[in-house]
């Protein structure tokens, strides 16, 4: 109850600053990844923005981290942007940051992409975007490490594409980079990014999705370019995509999307039942809106749920 409060309290607090022009403060970017020394009572939340954690042709890929006051034994929640974007709501930020946890905002290649793009040339795109994803959690593994914290949950959530995006990558899990590499062997595409941090797992234990286009990411019902599309233009990506179901078994997923979407929100609740079957832990949860990250109300206790928190 007391958690439940203080979220209350944090996004009412975000909504008044930003209605008022507050902002995130900053510090210096940084591009490399330096380690930290551990320390329990550390004060302050450290926030490192423009971190290099891959590349790939078309130059560096960077993320921003967040750190909790007290970092050890902390929990990491990875945000994807939609298409185009390069940055999360401050709210979700704080807000989580504030509860103890690591956040990190991802920038991912191909991020302009649309869903066409995405799936042309045999998922060209869509790898290059899983590959992101994989480095950028083993990225954000090896940074938490830097802070004392080990094995912890870690929990990806995005929005739109971002959402499609992670629920890809949450549902294959700690064989993400080695089934695009075994697709690659049969004629997908060939490895595109090159990850900063090259050890490590990417397995995910929740994934949070708003508003998202699963039936590009994970084409197991028709929707606009899901298993009707993609069956009809390329079957062996299809076949591919699909396969991830059953790779992550354990894997939380909280879905959460608009009535009003113009990605209906009968897909979600398609995807959720479809999961359901197939044994996984998943809701979906809706909110009067279009397209539009869902409410903070909603967000934040959904991730913290997930978090065990």
């Amino acid at each position: 109850m007391k958690r439940r409060l203080f979220i209350g309290m944090t996004v009412s607090l975000l909504v008044s600053l930003t209605a008022c022009g507050g902002s995130e403060t900053d510090v210096a970017p940084t591009t490399s990844l330096a380690p930290t020394t551990a320390v329990e009572d550390q004060a302050e939340a450290v926030t490192e923005k423009g971190l290099v954690y891959a590349t790939w042709a078309e130059g560096s890929l960077t993320l921003d981290m967040h750190a909790p006051a007290k970092p050890a034994d902390a929990p990491i929640v990875i945000y994807l942007p939609g298409r185009g974007g390069d940055s999360a709501p401050p709210w979700i930020v704080a807000g989580l940051a504030d509860e103890g946890t690591f956040v990190f905002v991802v920038r991912y290649a191909a991020s302009n992409s649309n869903s066409e793009k995405i799936l042309a040339d045999h998922g060209a795109d869509a790898g290059a975007q899983a590959e992101s994803v994989a480095c950028a959690i083993k990225y954000a593994r090896a940074q938490a490490s830097n802070f004392g914290t080990n094995d912890p949950v870690v929990v990806l959530t995005g929005f739109s594409n971002g959402g499609g995006l992670g629920a890809h990558a949450a549902l294959f899990g700690a064989t993400l980079e080695a089934r695009w590499d075994e697709y690659a062997a049969k004629g997908g595409p060939p490895r595109q990014v090159e990850c900063e941090v090259t050890d490590g797992s990417t397995q995910v234990d929740a994934v949070v999705g708003m508003g998202g286009n699963y039936d590009v990411f994970t084409p197991i019902y028709d929707g606009k370019y899901g298993r009707a599309y993609q069956r009809e233009q390329d079957p062996e990506l299809w076949e591919f995509l699909s396969s991830s179901i059953g790779a992550n078994p354990d894997l939380k997923v909280r879905l959460i999307h608009g009535t009003s979407d113009y990605i209906p929100v009968e897909d979600a609740a398609e995807f959720k039942a479809l999961l359901s079957d197939t044994g996984y832990d998943v809701d979906l949860a809706t909110f009067e809106g279009g397209h539009v990250i869902a409410p903070p109300e909603l967000v934040l206790p959904t991730v913290m749920e997930v978090l065990g928190q």
